[in-house]
């Protein structure tokens, strides 16, 4: 994202949470909250998700997914333990609140996908990413089941750079300003920098969402017919893309040479210890192409990459 257009102040989009620097920050203050033995996560997962278990020394048990990224069995966490529950791309809230409330409040609900998808349910613990759907330097909402108070500075290392070097259409240069910002964005726990707390209090929330959710549909009629997940609908509140999964491998290149900047979801499973026991979660890896559907784009702009990327993929 770059810079989007801002207006007067208001509140917050979530004024009842915590807005920490990552979704990073969030998971490693639920730990040190939580203190728990053990968290089950999903093995087709990003290795950031990883990273503050691995930090505190917590066991990691991986659960699998299908195909419709929910879980082929459900972990049932025990007194001592967390699970982190993923609603992937933002396309499976109602599914994984649903699952949630029958887990009990031992479940995590892990929103980066779905900015828009608000509070989860009563009792459990939640958390989302900014920096991901807005035009912020870093950024994510933390949701607790009970009012939590800690006392922490702002991250100072992020900059904006990025973000005003893609409004000048500065293809190279965001490139590395963004890697630069990124190598900023940890698990330390503390508050977003100063710059995304005020940027948020002056970003239209309605209609970035409003926006997203009409190219996420604009992107479903081109691509729906060819896609093998079966989309929940009815129960959208605004994707972070389009998730395409295709009949067998794709080949990314061609795409981006096309100039259509549709990512893979994450190219570091293949080669994750113990990726022979979760074929699931590398077929996935392999089949599927996140089409960008966020509000830097019309619904005119998005029908017609999904035309040029339907002749290509």
């Amino acid at each position: 994202m770059g810079l989007e257009p801002w207006g007067e102040p208001g509140p917050l989009p979530y004024p009842e949470a915590l807005l920490l620097s990552s979704g990073r920050a969030c998971l490693a203050l639920i730990l040190d909250l939580e203190r728990p033995r053990r968290v089950h996560v999903p093995f087709y997962a990003c290795d950031t998700l990883l990273h503050p278990m691995q930090e505190r020394g917590i066991e990691l048990v991986h659960y699998c997914i299908d195909e419709q990224f929910l879980p082929i069995s459900e972990p049932r966490p025990a007194g001592d333990e967390l699970t982190i529950l993923v609603d992937y791309f933002g396309i499976r809230t109602l599914a994984v609140h649903q699952l949630a409330s029958r887990l009990g409040p031992r479940a995590v609900i892990d929103s980066t996908h779905a900015y828009f998808s608000g509070a989860p349910p009563a009792g459990h613990y939640g958390f989302n990413s900014a920096r991901k759907f807005r035009g912020v330097p870093d950024g994510a909402f933390l949701f607790t089941p009970r009012p939590v108070r800690v006392e922490l500075a702002p991250n100072q290392d992020v900059h904006g750079d990025h973000l005003i070097l893609r409004a000048m259409g500065s293809g190279p240069s965001v490139r590395e300003s963004y890697g630069r910002n990124e190598q900023h964005i940890s698990t330390r726990i503390e508050q977003a920098s100063r710059l995304s707390h005020e940027l948020l209090l002056r970003l239209d929330h309605n209609s970035a969402r409003d926006r997203r959710l009409e190219n996420f549909w604009a992107a479903h009629v081109v691509l729906g017919p060819r896609n093998r997940l079966r989309l929940d609908l009815a129960g959208l509140s605004s994707p972070l893309n389009y998730p395409l999964l295709l009949d067998q491998p794709v080949d990314l290149r061609r795409i981006h040479e096309a100039g259509i900047f549709a990512a893979r979801y994450w190219p570091e499973i293949p080669q994750r210890p113990g990726i022979e026991r979760f074929p699931e979660a590398l077929d996935l890896t392999e089949r599927l192409i996140a089409f960008p559907i966020d509000q830097r784009y019309s619904p005119e702009q998005i029908r017609e990459r999904a035309w040029q990327l339907n002749r290509l993929a």
